[in-house]
């Protein structure tokens, strides 16, 4: 147990109470406050799920979001197992808490944009936790899958920037989409038409994003963190775009 404080002494904790925290921040946060053995540890220093929750709720009380304590714990799901990669229900669920979801009982897809921005900010964490030694390994197929299906179902044929390395062993998994439009210039102009502002969509939000995802983790320095400020975490968005061979959300 961390010795007790008041809550203007580690203001990086009221992340937590923000609606719009990243994950990665969060977790920025939780490292600056607790010892690292906490998520790194062996068997007996490793914190429990429930532990996690007893000292936020200790620290913060009612303020706690239920939907920030699940960004937590999926952030610290992501950098120590390979769920993210191998299992398609874990994927699903992930993606949808890194984009502010608060899980619920009943099954809910993961998007294209929410994918999108999900296997970006699984680089930055990654690249945060583990520099220059981060991998991002491969996915299953049956979460390649699923992507392809969601990417098709919004009318997107050409992969999204931060997607691209997924399919980096299935280069063609896209190519005969919408090969049937080909004799008809007029619906391949509509058809481009729509993939084309569906990418610009999830372009602009993932750029959004990143921005506060950016701000948050830049607000830590002015706020009495002792390990964590945007210096830290600028190596950090390099290495996550090269991990997933693209620029950074927003860059130019």
């Amino acid at each position: 147990m961390r010795t007790t404080q008041t809550l203007q002494t580690r203001t990086p904790l009221a992340l937590f109470n923000d609606s719009r925290a990243c994950a990665t921040a969060l977790l920025a946060a939780w490292l600056d406050a607790w010892p690292e053995s906490s998520v790194f540890g062996d068997d007996e220093q490793r914190y429990s799920p429930e532990t996690i929750l007893l000292e936020l709720r200790s620290e913060l009380g009612s303020h706690l979001l239920s939907q920030n304590y699940q960004g937590l714990m999926a952030a610290v799901e992501i950098v120590t197992t390979d769920h993210f990669t191998q299992s398609l229900p874990d994927f699903v669920r992930l993606c949808n808490i890194l984009a502010g979801d608060d899980p619920g009982d009943t099954f809910d897809f993961a998007t294209a944009d929410e994918i999108a921005w999900a296997v970006w900010e699984r680089a930055v964490l990654l690249a945060l936790v583990f520099g220059d030694d981060a991998d991002v390994g491969k996915y299953s197929d049956e979460i390649l899958g699923y992507a392809q299906h969601m990417l098709s179902d919004a009318g997107i044929t050409r992969i999204p920037p931060t997607m691209r390395h997924m399919f980096a062993t299935t280069p063609t998994v896209f190519d005969d989409q919408n090969t049937d439009l080909a004799d008809d210039p007029a619906m391949w102009q509509i058809a481009n038409g729509v993939q084309a502002a569906q990418i610009g969509e999830i372009t602009n939000a993932l750029a959004a994003r990143h921005g506060e995802l950016r701000a948050q983790l830049a607000a830590f320095a002015q706020t009495g963190a002792r390990r964590v400020d945007d210096t830290w975490a600028e190596p950090a968005f390099a290495i996550a775009s090269r991990l997933v061979n693209a620029k950074q959300p927003g860059a130019a």
